[in-house]
Parts: structure tokens; C-alpha cells; sequence
């Protein structure tokens, strides 16, 4: 499949994961396709991390105020409150650095190892969850441009796995929140 197609997929599913079904046209669709082409060129063309913030500017610009900003108010994912406003610049300064330490290291990496770091990453983001809406298709998107970094090729995660996808990350936090200490 041709990167466009790839990518028009995977906005499609990862718009149904968040309960967002709108057609080709329509910009929840056409930023979200903007944004995973960013991804794309940012990890092909120049080798480098996309920020989250540039990614969620680009996904959100024309959805939120303060697209690309962290957030300034306290959110709850279902009944599960996220780290407080006041909080998120430290956490996403240790998770950048975290990142970039790891993506920067000169070892060989098991192309296994390489899925675990990725995935890592992405549940990790998702924990820290810096913006106010956005989160889910943000991060997606980092899961991506890590694996592209990784050699790894791109990742749709399908809405039909939706249950295990949002398990992985629970499983996760669980077992990290020594991190949030």
C-alpha cells in the first residue's frame, strides 16, 4: 500500500477510536492527515522526533484554542483522573529526555526491543496526557514516528482492537507509577 493510503487508513481508524467518524473532507480528517504526513516527513526526510506539541498544533489547530499548548485545567480520562496541570511541563521534560536518550543511544536494538520502546513511549505520553483533548491521536501519531526512528514501519492501531489497545495502557500505568511519584 502506497504511504498515503497507509496513512488515510490509519486516520480513519484512529479517528474511530475516539468515537470520530466524519468523511475525507472534513477537517477532524484532513489535519489528521496533515499532522501523520508531518510525522512522516519528520522522521524519513530529516531523521528527527516530531515534537508533541507541533503534532497536536497541526492535528488541533482548527479544533482547539490552544492547540499545541499544555494544558492549564485538571482532566479525567473515564473515571481516572491524569497528573495535574502543574505537573505536565516536568513530566514531558522527563519523558523528552527519557526519549532522547534512548533514541540517541549507538547499541543495536532487537527489532522486539525496538516495539517495546516504542510502545513504552506512547503509554507513557498517554499517562501524562498534556493536552486538554487530542491526547489518543497525538500520541498515536508519536507511536509512529518513534517506530519510523526505530526502522520500524508504520502501525495502524485498528478500532476493532480498541479494547486491548486502551488494556496495554492501563497495564501500563500500572506498573509505572513510580514515574508520576
Amino acid at each position: 500500500m502506497e504511504i498515503r493510503g497507509l496513512l488515510r487508513r490509519h486516520v480513519r481508524e484512529s479517528n474511530a477510536i475516539e468515537n470520530i467518524f466524519v468523511r475525507k473532507n472534513h477537517h477532524l480528517f484532513t489535519d489528521h492527515l496533515s499532522a501523520a504526513e508531518f510525522v512522516v516527513k519528520s522522521a524519513r526526510d530529516f531523521r528527527v522526533l516530531a515534537t508533541p506539541e507541533d503534532i497536536h498544533r497541526i492535528l488541533m489547530e482548527r479544533e482547539l484554542p490552544d492547540a499545541g499548548k499544555i494544558r492549564k485545567v485538571k482532566v479525567w480520562v473515564g473515571l481516572e483522573s491524569k497528573p495535574r496541570p502543574e505537573d505536565i511541563e516536568k513530566l514531558m521534560e522527563q519523558w523528552k529526555e527519557s526519549l532522547q536518550q534512548d533514541l540517541g543511544g549507538d547499541y543495536y536494538l532487537m527489532p522486539s526491543q525496538k516495539e517495546r520502546l516504542a510502545w513504552h513511549y506512547h503509554h507513557w505520553f498517554e499517562a501524562i496526557h498534556p493536552f486538554v483533548d487530542g491526547n489518543g491521536r497525538t500520541g498515536r501519531l508519536i507511536l509512529n514516528n518513534i517506530r519510523l526512528l526505530l526502522g520500524l514501519p508504520w502501525l495502524i492501531v485498528r478500532y476493532s482492537k480498541r479494547e486491548k489497545y486502551y488494556n496495554s495502557i492501563r497495564q501500563w500505568e500500572a506498573e509505572n507509577k513510580a514515574l508520576f511519584a
